[in-house]
């Protein structure tokens, strides 16, 4: 379904991603090589834009993949490479590692205002070597649209306060701001904040879902907006 797509498109318009799941195939060369191969003439394309080593559980993978994936930089079949953890912020010692044998781009981690475990730890190391982050499930979807009993009371007060702000960032004589919009628009001002690049992947299968995040690009929050938005959820700061 996506080679047809991107049969269909300007190559050149389109960053392609591929994630190489590293407990299931293996660090050597030849594994690496054969699933990009395969990950090539699926998408019908002559090179990855971003290739990520996924699910690694010890900085000997870690390192392994990178070994490998870089011989395949070298051949032109990948163009950058990133790391990914679906579960858990990356060790900051397997960040080193991997970008010492060949440099990432990015790492790819969940960044929300209710997922905010890689402040600590990724987001400094990242800052300080110049990696990007790709911040997916960023529109904090349990924390907003929860309806769960236990938390729905303290969620209602927190997305009452991020609905206050987005009905006040709506520009003149257009559509209302939602909170999705302004969740996501936190996460670029925060990482501004912190020095690192990000690039939201929020996901959707409506066209104007898609047109709606891209507008969050252009919400500009206030320091008075963000320490709002973080009073609410964290509590007021010291």
């Amino acid at each position: 379904m996506v080679g047809n797509f991107l049969e269909s498109v300007d190559r050149k318009s389109i960053s392609v991603a591929v994630k190489y799941d590293l407990k299931e195939n293996g660090v050597g060369l030849a594994e690496v090589r054969a699933c990009v191969e395969e990950s090539l003439a699926n998408l019908r394309v002559e090179f990855v834009d971003l290739y990520y080593g996924y699910r690694m559980s010890s900085v000997e993978e870690v390192t392994g993949f990178m070994e490998s994936a870089k011989v395949l930089v070298s051949e032109g079949k990948i163009k950058y490479l990133g790391l990914c953890d679906t579960t858990a912020p990356l060790d900051p010692a397997w960040i080193r590692a991997a970008h010492a044998i060949h440099p990432l781009t990015c790492v790819q981690q969940e960044w929300s205002l209710c997922e905010r475990r890689v402040d600590a730890q990724v987001v400094p190391v990242c800052a300080e070597i110049n990696i990007g982050i790709v911040a997916f499930s960023p529109l904090a979807r349990r924390l907003l649209l929860s309806t769960q009993t236990q938390n729905f009371a303290e969620n209602k007060r927190i997305a009452d306060v991020i609905r206050a702000i987005a009905v006040e960032k709506t520009p003149p004589k257009q559509a209302q701001l939602q909170l999705p919009q302004i969740a996501l628009a936190w996460v670029y001002k925060h990482a501004q904040n912190l020095g690192v690049t990000v690039v939201g992947i929020p996901g959707t299968s409506k066209p104007t879902h898609v047109l709606a995040n891209i507008q969050a690009l252009d919400i500009n929050l206030t320091e008075a907006d963000m320490k709002r938005i973080n009073d609410a959820i964290v509590g007021p700061s010291r």
